[in-house]
């Protein structure tokens, strides 16, 4: 099984990358005799790491993103909770 990761260096460097291992487990295994120290650990190949929506979602990766500069509508679709103080 093929697994993503995202791991530190003992230097402090990040590290994005696959590797094949039986299970979970394992993988962690492999990555620490490494010299790796694992952040995440995903089943699958792709850029979401393997992650599935909801039916009639999407998956978003934001991992390339270095800061979000604005959020702009309702902090929880259908709560009725705006993000606007003044309508709160």
């Amino acid at each position: 099984m093929q697994f993503t990761y995202k791991a530190t260096r003992k230097d402090g460097t990040n590290v994005n990358g696959a590797i094949e291992a039986a299970d979970h487990t394992a993988a962690l295994s492999a990555l620490t005799r490494q010299g790796l120290h694992p952040l995440v650990v995903k089943a699958g190949s792709g850029k979401t790491g393997g992650s599935v929506p909801v039916a009639g979602g999407i998956v978003l990766s934001c991992e390339g993103m270095r800061a979000v500069k604005e959020i702009e509508g309702e902090r929880n679709p259908g709560s009725g909770h705006s993000d606007d103080a003044s309508t709160a």
